[in-house]
């Protein structure tokens, strides 16, 4: 009996201010520290769309990036837009496979 079991990666799509979306397309940004409010891991694909908030819509404008490496803290850190609980962890997304370091 032949058992086939199919695998599927999760895509996650994501909100990106313009300002970072210019710096993703461009090369220059190739890890994303995100609150860790969604479950990722490597090998995923995010969607990173751009979203004009004087607008309060999407733009047309979207990146797709596979995840090669996630890494995860509890510290509490401050997002701009909320401040996190402590009992939320933040991630760290990189598509280039450079964790080298120590994200604690």
């Amino acid at each position: 009996m032949l058992i086939l079991i199919k695998f599927t990666m999760a895509n996650i799509e994501k909100k990106i201010r313009p300002e970072i979306f210019k710096k993703l397309t461009s090369g220059e940004m190739h890890l994303n520290l995100r609150l860790a409010d969604f479950d990722i891991e490597h090998g995923n694909t995010i969607e990173y769309k751009e979203w004009d908030a004087d607008k309060g819509e999407y733009t047309e404008r979207s990146e797709i990036r596979t995840v090669e490496g996630v890494a995860s803290s509890k510290q509490d850190l401050d997002f701009g837009q909320i401040k996190k609980s402590p009992s939320m962890a933040s991630m760290l997304l990189d598509w280039q496979n450079n964790f080298s370091y120590d994200f604690c």
